[in-house]
C-alpha cells in the first residue's frame, strides 16, 4: 500500500503495512494542538475528534521536509 502525500510543491509515496481506517473530519472536530506540548510542536498540525476518540494530525509536509 502506499499513501500519497501532496506537500505543496511535489508528490511523495510513502510504503506502508497497513491503513487500519480513513477518516474524513469536517473543520470544526480540529482543535489547534495544545500549548504544552513542547517537543515536536512543530509536526503537529492538530487535535481530531471523532466518535469520542481524540486524534493526533501530523503535518507530513513538515515531517517529510526534513527527510527528503
Amino acid at each position: 500500500r502506499i499513501i500519497i502525500i501532496d506537500t505543496g510543491n511535489k508528490f511523495i509515496g510513502v510504503v506502508v503495512d497497513e491503513v487500519a481506517e480513513v477518516i474524513h473530519l469536517p473543520n470544526n472536530a480540529i482543535e489547534p494542538a495544545p500549548i504544552e506540548v513542547s517537543d515536536g510542536k512543530e509536526y503537529i498540525s492538530g487535535i481530531g475528534k471523532h466518535n469520542g476518540r481524540l486524534l493526533l494530525l501530523l503535518d507530513l509536509t513538515m515531517l517529510l521536509s526534513e527527510i527528503v
